[in-house]
């Protein structure tokens, strides 16, 4: 699919030899509507979204999630980081050993974010049965969330979020609520949550492998 977004713009009625004010401002207009989210992202056979975010200055995205099997552990093998970020997050290696014996992987569900056919993050969402104890009936949860260390900073990590926001609402409209946590004494993904529209819902955890944990959620919109 391309990766740009393809308007109809009907044609005026009169005839001009160059640009028009006319026809640039129907394009500032579509582009305000997309923005706004009142362009609605296709949806894909396999219930993944294309993702239209807004483009980091001097950067070209065109990012999207792809559904992982509890197998793909050698897809994701170039999403190394920093040894300041791994102290936070459980390996991989772990994290598919999980999902592998799980009783549900029904209800534990592994993407990559993929920018240009290329994997640059990857996270796992979890419902029902398989949420952890800190969160309510009813939402959906989000884990191991990384976005690999060559692909930090292009604005990644917030597409992602988005794209995993416009999910929820397209393939589990009954779930209003995305809910993480994050450890107490780790600021950078904290400052990264909180300006990728989660919020802090003063609610903690104490878990006995990373310590204290803030719950942050974010609302779920419709698409």
């Amino acid at each position: 699919m391309s990766s740009s977004l393809h308007l109809a713009v009907p044609k005026p009625l009169r005839s001009f030899s160059g640009p028009s004010t006319w026809s640039v401002g129907q394009l500032h207009h579509f582009r305000a509507l997309a923005n706004r989210g009142n362009l609605r992202r296709p949806r894909r056979e396999d219930g993944s979204l294309e993702g239209l975010q807004p483009t980091p200055k001097g950067t070209s995205m065109h990012a999207m999630l792809k559904t992982l099997s509890r197998f793909d552990r050698a897809r994701v093998a170039n999403l190394e980081l920093e040894p300041e970020q791994e102290q936070f997050v459980d390996p991989l290696d772990f994290v598919f050993s999980e999902l592998q014996g799980n009783a549900r992987p029904d209800l534990e569900h592994p993407f990559a974010v993929v920018v240009h056919h290329q994997i640059v993050g990857f996270f796992v969402l979890r419902e029902k049965a398989a949420l952890p104890e800190w969160a309510p009936p009813g939402v959906i949860t989000m884990h191991s969330f990384r976005v690999g260390l060559g692909y930090q900073g292009n604005g990644y990590g917030k597409a992602a979020t988005g794209l995993v926001s416009h999910w929820i609402s397209a393939n589990r409209p009954s779930a209003k609520r995305l809910m993480l946590a994050v450890e107490e004494n780790n600021a950078r993904a904290r400052h990264f949550y909180l300006t990728a529209g989660f919020f802090d819902t003063g609610a903690t955890y104490y878990d006995e492998k990373f310590g204290l944990q803030n719950v942050l959620e974010r609302e779920i919109e419709s698409v």
